[in-house]
């Protein structure tokens, strides 16, 4: 593992000190090297020298008439930026907003050294994609080596499966949807009969299904509704509740 830049903006003074000591207790800390800052003409100062960030730390609320954690997200950490945002806030309506933008994780104040730890782990997996070991797909005789990270659901169809990848890549295989689980990671859920979900993907929960960030909404169960519900909210920290 290599050194990454970690940028927090933070504006309270006092929540930099809890972040500075929540820092040093992160397993992984030699790992990263770590800028605080209180100021969002710092933070885009350094944006503008060329400064690489690969870990955004950043609070929601900045001040009145500021813009938000959010808006610098949007402008400046589009998705396909490759920083990986981790979000703070405490106030808990923000856990919806954030899903315009494209995050690892929701911390939410006062926020307990496991989540943090959780999220940050998130980020830096999320930056080493390779850590995710190919699956063999085979289709039309041949074989695909394809990267988990790139399914974004698949469909079962009797006998076969569907894999739909980004971006727009679809491979059909002899298989099932119990065998596709165990050879996958545990960011895929199966969330119906006939679907599994790899919640990286998903942008929106909603009441019988998941919408995906492409745009595609992928059913989900009556049955498997709160089991999706709470695998999601661990999974982008929102177990701290």
């Amino acid at each position: 593992m290599g050194t990454f830049h970690l940028l927090a903006l933070e504006d309270n003074i006092e929540y930099q000190d809890v972040l500075r000591d929540m820092l040093a207790q992160y397993p992984g800390a030699d790992c990263l090297n770590v800028d605080i800052i209180s100021s969002i003409a710092t933070l885009e100062a350094l944006i503008a020298s060329g400064d690489h960030i690969d870990v955004f730390l950043c609070d929601i609320s900045l001040g009145d008439g500021k813009p938000t954690g959010i808006d610098l997200v949007r402008r400046h950490f589009p998705a396909g930026s490759g920083t990986q945002v981790v979000y703070i806030s405490g106030h808990i309506e923000y856990c919806t907003p954030v899903y315009e933008t494209e995050h690892a994780y929701f911390l939410l104040k006062p926020i307990k050294q496991a989540d943090f730890n959780a999220a940050i782990d998130k980020a830096l997996k999320n930056l080493q994609g390779t850590d995710y070991t190919p699956v063999a797909i085979q289709h039309g005789g041949a074989v695909t080596m394809l990267n988990p990270a790139e399914i974004e659901y698949i469909e079962s169809d009797r006998r076969k499966v569907r894999l739909y990848a980004a971006p727009g890549e679809v491979l059909e295989t002899y298989a099932t949807l119990g065998q596709m689980i165990d050879m996958l990671p545990d960011d895929f859920v199966q969330c119906h009969k006939s679907y599994i979900v790899n919640m990286a993907h998903i942008s929106e929960l909603r009441t019988a299904s998941v919408l995906l960030r492409s745009g595609v909404e992928v059913p989900v169960s009556q049955r498997q509704r709160k089991v999706i519900r709470d695998l999601f909210y661990r999974y982008v920290g929102l177990n701290a509740q």
